[in-house]
């Protein structure tokens, strides 16, 4: 994985979805600058089919970019984990899920999955939104300006409103849970965030998962100087990406400039810091916006965490 992410993150590589129209670069898919946050409208696709395979990649290749490709940054909640899964398993022949089991969750020892096998499903305990969750077409508050990205965002969301499980249908939860959705439904504890992000730092029970140059690569700042696309529910106005990663703002302050990782939907978080050799994962079952300032919650946590180093 490492050596598809070098390969695409240069000019001229790999191209990802649509490759008639527009040339999408996976460094811009991996930054969130390619202008393809959602499927596009009226495709017929709903529930767990807007979020993998391949009918969400044929409606993606057929679409338009919202923007130029690499010339604005907006995070992309619903097709960013499709995208990658399609260049993996074309340059690999294996899905996300199935890498992510063999090279990180099983040496390290750690639940985590993309897919959950349906004998775990007992021990899952489901996020509830202390309030309106702010993937709802009404987050937004104040009606956005006709054209805009905000408005194509709001109509995509009132087609396609946010699907969770009923819990009370065990086969609708069976096949939530089951769903290979790399972007958007892992399903892990706090300490196999830590492992694996102190894996990308140095040998954790004897696994390192990356090179110090792979993550020097990856962590380079990509979207500083682009115009940033604000939604609710996102990490805020100052959101930086690298490939993939999250770089340290005063959304995701974390332990201090170099901190890297990737803030979650309620108030989760997994961080990792070269400076200060430290991996961290927080979850909650209790969801709340993050916000422009981070989560109080993780950030008192870290908090300490710096007193102690």
């Amino acid at each position: 994985m490492s050596s598809i992410l070098r390969s695409g993150s240069q000019p001229g590589g790999p191209s990802s979805l649509p490759p008639a129209r527009t040339k999408v670069t996976l460094g811009m898919v991996a930054s969130h600058t390619a202008g393809l946050p959602y499927p596009p409208l009226g495709t017929g696709l709903q529930g767990l089919d807007l979020h993998r395979g391949e009918a969400v990649t044929r409606a993606l290749a057929g679409g338009t970019p919202l923007w130029e490709p690499g010339t604005a940054m907006a995070y992309h909640p619903v097709t960013y984990g499709t995208l990658l899964d399609e260049i993996v398993k074309r340059a690999s022949g294996r899905s996300i899920a199935q890498h992510v089991r063999t090279l990180i969750a099983e040496p390290l020892g750690v639940d985590l999955w993309m897919g959950l096998p349906p004998e775990h499903i007992p021990r899952v305990v489901p996020g509830l939104w202390e309030q309106q969750s702010p993937m709802t077409p009404d987050a937004d508050g104040a009606a956005p300006e006709p054209g805009s990205y905000a408005a194509q965002r709001q109509a995509f969301l009132r087609e396609n409103p946010p699907m969770d499980p009923d819990f009370d249908d065990l086969d609708e939860v069976r096949a939530h849970y089951g769903a290979e959705r790399p972007g958007i439904g892992a399903i892990t504890d706090a300490r196999a965030l830590a492992a694996m992000y102190g894996a990308l730092l140095g040998p954790v029970g004897g696994i390192q998962l990356v090179s110090e140059e792979t993550r020097t690569r990856v962590t380079r700042p990509r979207t500083d100087g682009v115009e940033t696309l604000i939604e609710s529910g996102t990490a805020g106005p100052d959101i930086r990406f690298g490939l993939g990663y999250q770089l340290a703002s005063p959304s995701m302050p974390g332990f201090g400039p170099t901190t890297f990782g990737h803030t979650g939907a309620g108030g989760r978080l997994g961080i990792a810091d070269p400076d200060h050799e430290v991996g961290f994962g927080y979850v909650t079952s209790l969801m709340r916006d993050i916000g422009p300032h981070g989560d109080p919650r993780w950030k008192a946590l870290i908090d300490a965490i710096r007193t102690c180093l």
